[in-house]
């Protein structure tokens, strides 16, 4: 099967912003992907779309600056729209491998209180005569109870249960996450910060018939107030062992330089072909562990910050000045990516 992320990005005008989406993007090779909250047109949407190689996507554009959706999804797959609207685009998805077909909803509810009643009745039964297996994600902006919910006021008990009641009526359950609690806070300082469940992945029976393993994880928030979510459901794979590659920035050192001198003088046959061989493998043996030294592994290094990040985050008492160091270390690394 294939990975599909979700996530209310809260913008594509920032760079962190869009750094962070394209590191997700290849990490976890994602061949479907939802964002909410675009805030951009549709020529600057679609730029970003290609850049990050999804050949194609359908967009919802803003209200006056404020929400706007976009899908987007590679050749890997099939997209067939049911319904789009600024709240929700409704899609079947087929993935060409394997002939597998799934029904994919993708929400941004509404935020404003005199929205959400209309809203949450108008799709109280959005699973009529579709039985294939079905996953609703995004930002729900609703919360099921008082667990999902730190800081601020108090749940009212006589509260509207809008969230409750859609899964209730469209016989959907919460697929769970891994990571951090809660998906969205408002970065307060201690006295004033909020937090809330407001993402998440809703899947029905046949979906977890047919996907056991699936599974989702609450990525770092870095360039928006909104975790991603990965929703995977591939069973992780053993990985080979990394053949030697040479990496551009290693020629900005003369230390590289001298080193593919001094290796490739040392070696000397009649046979060119076999001298050749000879001497690559020789500069490769020196230089293998002089670049592990002098350049450790650039995705080795961002795959740690964001996991440090996330443990920062996740603590009751954030650390502002730590979370900033690490994001701008991210953004610094992710610059050196897009350089070599």
């Amino acid at each position: 099967m294939i990975q599909l992320l979700s996530w209310n990005c809260q913008g594509l005008g920032r760079a962190l912003t869009i750094q962070n989406l394209g590191d997700l993007t290849h990490a976890h090779a994602s061949s479907v992907l939802f964002l909410c909250e675009t805030k951009q047109l549709d020529f600057r949407v679609n730029q970003i779309r290609r850049q990050f190689g999804f050949y194609k996507g359908r967009s919802i554009k803003p209200i006056d600056s404020a929400g706007g959706l976009t899908f987007w999804w590679k050749p890997d797959v099939n997209v067939e729209f049911l319904f789009s609207s600024k709240y929700f685009i409704d899609t079947v998805i087929t993935v060409k491998c394997d002939g597998y077909v799934f029904r994919a909803t993708w929400f941004y509810g509404p935020s404003y209180r005199a929205d959400k009643a209309y809203f949450w009745q108008s799709i109280s039964h959005l699973s009529t005569n579709h039985s294939c297996p079905w996953i609703c994600s995004g930002d729900f902006n609703e919360i099921l109870d008082s667990n999902e919910k730190e800081g601020g006021v108090s749940l009212s008990w006589n509260r509207p249960h809008y969230l409750q009641n859609f899964m209730n009526c469209n016989d959907l359950v919460d697929i769970g996450f891994c990571g951090q609690k809660y998906t969205w806070e408002n970065r307060r300082e201690t006295n004033d910060l909020i937090r809330e469940r407001l993402d998440r992945a809703l899947v029905n029976c046949h979906w977890f018939t047919s996907w056991l393993d699936s599974s989702v994880i609450h990525s770092a928030r870095i360039g928006s107030d909104h975790f991603p979510l990965i929703i995977n459901h591939v069973p992780p794979h053993e990985k080979s062992s990394r053949s030697f590659k040479f990496e551009a920035m290693w020629v900005d050192d003369p230390k590289c330089g001298q080193i593919i001198q001094q290796e490739w003088r040392l070696l000397s046959t009649n046979n060119s072909f076999i001298s050749w061989n000879m001497n690559l493998a020789a500069c490769k043996k020196a230089l293998d562990p002089w670049s592990k030294r002098k350049f450790p592994n650039n995705r080795k290094l961002i795959n740690s910050i964001s996991s440090e990040l996330s443990l920062v985050q996740a603590c009751n008492l954030i650390d502002r000045i730590k979370e900033n160091e690490l994001s701008l270390e991210l953004s610094r690394l992710w610059d050196l990516e897009e350089t070599y």
